[in-house]
């Protein structure tokens, strides 16, 4: 009986200390999109929806309004799966690099992350140089009318996605520049999202946002000073140090936390286990 003690309150020290020695109790998960590309709106809608300009191989990606006033949106995967299922996500931030910004631009413009609702592809189009124009669409392509090209159309031109947006920063008129959506509650929701129902991942489109929102058709936002406002960022087809980055921080399933404890408490905690260890080896004095 003495001995099952000893084991008992041995047990007791060494998953304690096991337990404290596992901090931190968060991980790191980082990575480049595994798809990207850009929506462009066309002049051609005015009567219908034949919009066929997409960007899917391209080194950029756009976001704002031409000279024309024409919208541009990117559109952002990441692949979440080697976070563990059953993890909780804690922290949320999405990089990108501005290298061009249009001339109509203020330091002021708001450009959003809003969380896609639909599947989109990326083909092998390429526009080329400075790639502002686009170029036509390829199979599995994303355009501002369809989802994948000649096969499945968007619910809503320019993109399927839910509002408010998820995130959203003023990004400026210097460039090159490192831009960060910050950490916040609906881009944690997200990703959250993500990892707990993997097949609803469709990733972020990159809006900027007008208050009112522009109309639907091609050149509604003018009146509302959206023009020239565009801003071209690097995209995964870039050189590695410019691509876009998701950092994701998380507490994987596995992970019970344990109150932290200084080295001499830590100490002073494994001294009275082991004191109650040996006196339950020597059991109760004998009366003399």
């Amino acid at each position: 009986m003495r001995i099952a003690r000893v084991r008992i309150w041995i047990g007791v020290v060494s998953a304690l200390l096991a337990a404290h020695g596992g901090a931190p109790l968060s991980a790191q998960f980082a990575a480049p999109p595994d798809r990207d590309n850009t929506l462009f709106e066309e002049a051609t809608q005015q009567l219908g929806c034949f919009a066929s300009t997409s960007n899917g191989a391209g080194q950029y990606l756009f976001a704002g309004f031409t000279n024309t006033g024409l919208e541009r949106r990117a559109l952002l995967r990441f692949d979440v799966s080697s976070i563990p299922p059953g993890s909780t996500i804690t922290a949320v931030t999405v990089t990108l690099n501005l290298n061009r910004v249009a001339g109509g631009s203020s330091p002021s413009d708001q450009f959003g992350l809003r969380r896609l609702t639909a599947d989109w592809g990326e083909g092998t189009s390429d526009g080329g140089s400075a790639e502002g124009g686009g170029a036509p669409a390829t199979a599995n392509d994303a355009t501002w009318c369809e989802r994948f090209y000649q096969v499945a159309e968007w619910a809503s031109l320019g993109g399927d996605f839910a509002s408010p947006a998820s995130a959203t920063i003023a990004v400026g008129t210097a460039a090159p520049a490192l831009h960060v959506w910050g950490s916040t509650a609906a881009l944690v929701a997200d990703v959250q999202g993500w990892v707990d129902a993997p097949q609803s991942n469709f990733g972020w489109i990159l809006i900027q946002d007008l208050l009112p929102p522009p109309l639907g058709s091609p050149g509604q936002g003018s009146p509302l000073g959206a023009v020239a406002t565009a801003r071209r960022f690097d995209s995964r087809e870039g050189a590695a140090a410019v691509r876009p980055r998701l950092e994701v921080t998380f507490a994987p399933p596995s992970v019970v936390e344990v109150p932290s404890l200084s080295p001499w408490g830590l100490a002073l905690l494994a001294g009275l286990l082991l004191a109650g260890a040996i006196r339950a080896l020597r059991g109760p004095a004998s009366a003399g």
